[in-house]
């Protein structure tokens, strides 16, 4: 009768098993707090890396937006400088013509369809300037954007603190046991 009592108090730590089982159980648990703060030091380096390689990633997308902005412009330049050209192009065959058929380059007509040649051509180039500014424009927002990606991606890097992590979890595994 005495024996199963004695073993039934000691599995419930009344007795030196119950104590070894006590101390294995805080044990345990010690450990496994341990293995937690490492956990979350471990994520919180991972995250901030992860974030610090977003940033460089939008950081030199950004730079590329802001190349291929140059790039719109450029080309729209030479489009207008074509646009131009060709206006002038058509300007000296229209004075070809006029002249051939024998009207005074200097009367009403010839100076109406040379004016109406000009002003078609500055239409032209102006639109040719507004898409050139409004699509480089579009890449320049672009490239803010990114930029603002970056920088933000950058700031939450900064405020990860891996080691204030894991401590923060090893305190709060402690409290619980």
């Amino acid at each position: 009768d005495a024996a199963p009592a004695s073993a039934s108090s000691s599995l419930f730590g009344s007795g030196a098993g119950g104590s070894a089982l006590s101390s294995a159980g805080l044990g345990m648990m010690g450990v496994g707090a341990v293995t937690g703060a490492l956990g979350s030091y471990f994520a919180a380096s991972a995250q901030k890396d992860s974030l610090r390689a977003q940033a460089e990633i939008s950081a030199l997308n950004a730079k590329s937006a802001e190349v291929y902005a140059q790039t719109i412009m450029n080309q729209g330049q030479r489009e207008e400088q074509n646009t131009r050209l060709k206006t002038a192009q058509l300007k000296s065959a229209q004075k070809v013509g006029v002249a051939a058929n024998g009207v005074d380059l200097a009367s009403g007509t010839a100076q109406n369809i040379m004016n109406s040649t000009d002003f078609m051509g500055e239409v032209d180039a102006i639109t040719i300037q507004q898409n050139t500014v409004r699509s480089s424009g579009n890449a320049r927002m672009q490239k803010v954007g990114l930029e603002n990606d970056a920088l933000m991606r950058r700031t939450a890097s900064n405020g990860i603190n891996p080691l204030a992590s894991g401590i923060t979890s090893l305190v709060d595994s402690g409290s619980a046991v």
